[in-house]
């Protein structure tokens, strides 16, 4: 009991915006860490830096005396405050395991909700990388200096003769070295840039230090040479294996970016879904100062209000400003047409999103778009909540903020589903589940499955379920195995273009029909292309390129053949061709695949592909689909989502019997653009409602 009483008890803070701040003392008053916690009120603009740190793995390997008694704290925090302390004169610090009552789980969730100021208001974000073992990092950071100063010459000689156009001419200059791209991409592997609240405390920042033992540098510069780097020496980094470090970087730094296009709450988590946290419920709440977690707001706001309370430095506006040049922004992909929806209603888009498109129209004005936005969050912190109450609370918010079921394109199950027993509902995300597998729908999503129709929900008695109203088409008939990337991009492997050509008829002249959907009275605008439908599927009906960075133009056609050709030469290479067939369609493959590009077919097939299988419906339809599908799996369409889905019927849904778990979203080629949903969608249409649970 004696040694009990000799750690530090927290004093309750008093309501309104008052957090704790660590007055720690110089280094020349004691030898040992010390210091005094003083309660403070935000509204009275205290003077103090905000610790942005990873707490580590030890639970309390050492102690810091507070007010004279001692609190346990983890050594990597024990190192930050040593290197963070002034020489002669106390330094004024929050740290969250210092300054919130990590046992209270009510002052928990008041103070993470004040986040968002904390960091925002600090004069100063001292980002703690740790130790300096070697004394490399001070050269790196010169390093850095100087790539910068080049790069900023070169953006400016280029906007000068281009008249503003945002690209960066290298070719005067030789390529970055491999040593210093060795040591950013050891930078980039610490711990630090692995964490989910480091994304926050980074974007609130007016002033981000990075602090590496003793080297320090402003973190802006970091983050805009990665971001610049990924941008115009991508197939260098790729070469080196490096990609991952920096983009892991990029967006971190991105996350609160006022990039000119729409992003939702979801994307922005799941771009987070590799990144760690201590406790599953921060996989949500670590992005309750996010933007577009406003009460008021659905989307990124971009309407420029809100000024950060404390002004910034000439040198990271400057920084800021050079971020959006070297970003990819929205102008780099193109958003589908609407043009061919027909008479149903559209789902308006948010102010944030025309506001959005504006600045597309004037550029200048993003520049000075701030990364705090004043006003409350719909997210409310409560640590007495449970991890599935959380997620759940969280995918209902989502799908009435949006008035879309969006939100179920991030469903990615890693694992088979229990068929029985208690556990999180199948149709809500797991942000606690890693995934690197891209999204097919979402809010820039290419397609219109469900004609752009609003969801139809009906209450449900269990509040664990999820009742919409959908349309049934058919059922697997056959998949793969789980594929990934190197399936498609590793010569050495089989691929499986190639070994499902055979299965889905496209290996034989003449190739058959592609089947279409018939429904009656209505002539639907799918096309009897088979081998046009197998190109099509395995990249997702993308024919921009995917994902988030530039578009590359991808040219299915061109692409494929490209591809093929490269196929059969790699084969020829290690065993010549005699199979008359494959001769002859090599041949005439010299003339289908001029201007085409077999490495971009690759790439982008295996960008989608990767994480999924390759299914043929019942009817013969193609798809790709979720890695745990399974054969008699059906195929749906919800109203409110632009991709079709996959489920799977159990026998009972909670206290209910019967109901369907969601597997996860597809691509079925035929059922994309709406035809189906607008010929049986009327009021007396074929529509049924689906209970997800």
């Amino acid at each position: 009991m004696a040694s009990d009483m000799s750690l530090y008890q927290y004093l309750p803070l008093k309501p309104g915006r008052k957090i704790r701040v660590l007055k720690l003392a110089a280094e020349q008053e004691s030898r040992d860490l010390e210091g005094e916690l003083i309660h403070v009120d935000l509204d009275l603009d205290p003077e103090y830096s905000a610790l942005s740190y990873v707490w580590g793995t030890e639970l309390a390997p050492t102690k810091i005396k507070c007010n004279g008694h001692d609190i346990e704290v983890t050594e990597n925090l024990a190192q930050a405050l040593r290197h963070l302390r002034h020489e002669s004169e106390p330094r004024y610090i929050w740290a969250d395991a210092l300054c919130i009552n990590q046992e209270d789980a009510e002052e928990k969730g008041h103070q993470v909700a004040l986040m968002k100021d904390i960091y925002a208001y600090a004069g100063e974000v001292a980002i703690w990388l740790g130790p300096d073992g070697e004394r490399h990092v001070a050269e790196l950071f010169a390093e850095v200096d100087e790539m910068l100063t080049l790069l900023e010459g070169s953006i400016e000689n280029d906007f000068a003769r281009l008249n503003g156009a945002q690209w960066v001419n290298f070719d005067t200059r030789p390529s970055p070295t491999s040593p210093i791209l060795d040591k950013l991409a050891l930078l980039f592997q610490r711990e630090y840039f692995t964490r989910t609240w480091v994304i926050q405390e980074v974007g609130l920042a007016n002033r981000p230090v990075a602090h590496c033992g003793k080297s320090v540098i402003n973190f802006n510069k970091l983050a805009v040479l990665a971001m610049a780097l990924l941008k115009y020496f991508r197939p260098l980094l790729s070469s080196l294996g490096y990609l991952k470090e920096f983009e892991r970087v990029a967006n971190l730094y991105r996350t609160y970016f006022p990039q000119p296009g729409s992003q939702r709450l979801y994307d922005i988590i799941h771009r987070a879904r590799l990144n760690e946290v201590t406790d599953s419920r921060d996989k949500v709440y670590a992005f309750i100062s996010h933007p577009s977690a406003r009460e008021d707001a659905s989307d990124f706001p971009y309407t420029g209000e809100g000024m950060p309370k404390l002004s910034m430095a000439d040198e990271d506006i400057k920084l800021r400003a050079l971020s959006v040049i070297v970003a990819p922004t929205a102008d780099t992909w193109t958003s589908a047409s609407l043009d061919h929806i027909g008479d149903h209603p559209l789902r308006p888009p948010s102010p944030d999103e025309v506001m959005a498109r504006k600045l597309l129209r004037n550029p200048g004005r993003q520049l000075k778009a701030p990364r705090y936005w004043p006003g409350s969050s719909f997210i409310k912190p409560n640590y007495n909540l449970s991890v599935v109450d959380v997620y759940l609370d969280f995918a209902k918010q989502m799908i009435t903020r949006t008035d879309s079921l969006e939100v179920l394109s991030f469903v990615q199950h890693n694992a088979p589903l229990s068929p029985t027993g208690p556990g999180f509902p199948s149709w809500v995300p797991r942000w606690d589940s890693p995934s690197d597998v891209a999204v097919l729908g979402g809010v820039k999503c290419d397609h219109f499955a469900s004609a752009n129709r609003r969801p139809v929900i009906t209450p449900s008695p269990d509040p664990s379920s999820l009742i919409v109203r959908g349309q049934f088409f058919d059922r697997v008939g056959l998949h793969t195995i789980p594929l990934t990337r190197d399936d498609f991009t590793d010569d050495s492997k089989p691929s499986p273009l190639w070994s499902m050509s055979k299965r889905c008829r496209v290996d034989t002249y003449p190739i058959p029909d592609y089947p279409i959907i018939y429904v009656p009275g209505v002539v639907l605008t799918q096309s009897p292309d088979r081998m046009k439908a197998y190109r099509q599927t395995w990249t997702a009906g993308r024919t921009m390129g995917t994902g988030d960075g530039p578009r590359d133009y991808l040219n299915p056609e061109l692409d494929f053949a490209a591809h093929e050709l490269d196929y059969f030469r790699r084969k020829d290479r290690n065993q010549p061709i005699t199979d008359i067939a494959d001769l002859v369609r090599m041949m005439a493959l010299e003339d289908e695949a001029k201007g085409g590009n077999g490495a971009r077919y690759a790439e982008a097939a295996g960008n989608a592909s990767h994480g999924r299988c390759f299914f043929i419906t019942k009817a013969g339809l193609f798809g790709i689909g979720p890695k745990i599908i399974e054969p008699e799996d059906a195929v749906v369409i919800l109203l409110g989502a632009d991709v079709p889905f996959i489920i799977r019927e159990k026998e009972k849904c909670g206290d209910n019997f019967g109901g369907w778990a969601l597997i996860g979203e597809c691509y079925v080629h035929g059922l994309m653009t709406g035809d189906t949903i607008r010929a049986w969608g009327g009021p007396d249409g074929d529509l049924k409602d689906i209970t997800l649970c």
